[in-house]
């Protein structure tokens, strides 16, 4: 079992005198693994403090349990103060094989059996009590045994006694971890077991995902990923609260409007006024999401982008006229009107009624403007 020269790093930067050190949780489960880890946490006798004003490139993080982020050409260590003894550290932990620590002599501590567990295959908690006092730790439970192909036979009682308090949980904490299932390799699986556990509630209609229907050969981003799901579950509304999640502002509105898209690119492809309005970046996502969810209709992504480069303009900035010529030529006041003509003026030159020639739409927006009195 070899020890990186990353978690090395992390052990010269912060020992210091009597202190004492430790590496604990995933890196330590991922060494025993012999995984690579991009996740180090250490534990330091030091007061945080003395760590930041020591160490450069150290931030001190205010947060319920404080704790010191520091940069390295290796990935971001964080480090927390080891308050009593390391074993209460530990014992305070979700799962065995995340309860074991590694000091700065590559000596692993591992008082809960959490490497046993792993070799027999097995997920256990370190405590009975481990899933009720942390609901949370159900949903992790779920994506560890598919990540790790572990089973979930020995703590299957504890899980059924914590499932109904899932939903007491900060809707914060649910959703940073739900964006660590969307984001793992195994989230396909991971969700699929969720939806048979019912353990969000947009999964409370739903008891099983037809994933086997899933084409994973091309990687999807994170919204694709969430676009995929939808159309599993048969959801035409958005129905994962993602702004309660800790999402962006604009997240739930964006996967609605490209939802609208996905299900509209299985009855048929975009016409060229609904490529420049909504643009090819959305266009190209959504061929991603069908591509992913209709194996057998090949993606036409070329065919998108062919289409697109061959429209007269790609966007409002490429109309020969702008809202100030047409005031200047109409010679009236600014309104509601500007928009509307110059939505009118897009629409001819995309459908190729009209020339894409300054003189040319000065023309026809003072044909629209005296034909339909728009003020």
């Amino acid at each position: 079992m070899m020890v990186s020269r990353a978690i090395q790093h992390g052990f010269e930067q912060l020992l210091m005198g009597q202190n004492e050190v430790y590496l604990v949780g995933g890196a330590v489960r991922d060494m025993i693994l012999n995984k690579e880890s991009a996740d180090f946490d250490f534990v330091t006798t030091e007061p945080l403090d003395e760590l930041c004003k020591r160490v450069k490139r150290a931030t001190y993080i205010h947060t319920k349990q404080p704790l010191v982020r520091m940069n390295s050409p290796y990935g971001v260590f964080e480090v927390s103060e080891l308050k009593g003894r390391l074993y209460d550290n530990l014992l305070a932990r979700d799962f065995t094989m995340n309860a074991c620590a590694l000091d700065s002599l590559g000596v692993v501590m591992d008082p809960f059996c959490g490497r046993a567990a792993l070799e027999e295959g097995e997920l256990q908690t370190v405590r009975p009590t481990s899933l009720r006092e942390d609901p949370l730790r159900v949903l992790r439970a779920i994506r560890f045994s598919i990540e790790y192909g572990l089973t979930l036979t020995t703590i299957r009682q504890e899980m059924d006694g914590a499932k109904a308090s899932i939903q007491q949980v900060a809707k914060e904490r649910i959703g940073k971890e739900v964006e660590r299932a969307i984001m793992s390799d195994s989230w396909l699986a991971i969700f699929e077991q969720l939806c048979e556990e019912r353990l969000l509630l947009a999964f409370t209609s739903c008891s099983k995902l037809d994933v086997a229907t899933v084409d994973l050969q091309n990687p999807l981003s994170q919204k694709e990923r969430w676009l995929v799901l939808h159309q599993l579950l048969g959801i035409e509304k958005v129905g994962f609260p993602y702004k309660t999640w800790g999402y962006g502002k604009g997240y739930h509105k964006k996967v609605s409007q490209l939802l609208q898209l996905v299900n509209r690119r299985v009855e048929r492809m975009p016409t060229d006024v609904e490529l420049f309005t909504e643009g090819l970046a959305d266009h190209l996502t959504v061929e991603n999401v069908h591509r992913a969810i209709t194996v057998r209709d090949p993606a036409k992504h070329d065919q998108l982008m062919s289409r697109f480069e061959q429209l007269p303009i790609q966007s409002f900035r490429d109309l020969a006229v702008t809202p100030k010529h047409l005031i200047d030529e109409l010679n009236v006041q600014p309104g509601p009107w500007i928009q509307r003509v110059m939505h009118m003026l897009v629409l001819f030159v995309l459908k190729r009624e009209v020339v894409n020639d300054k003189k040319i739409l000065l023309h026809k927006a003072r044909e629209l403007y005296d034909e339909t009195s728009i003020t």
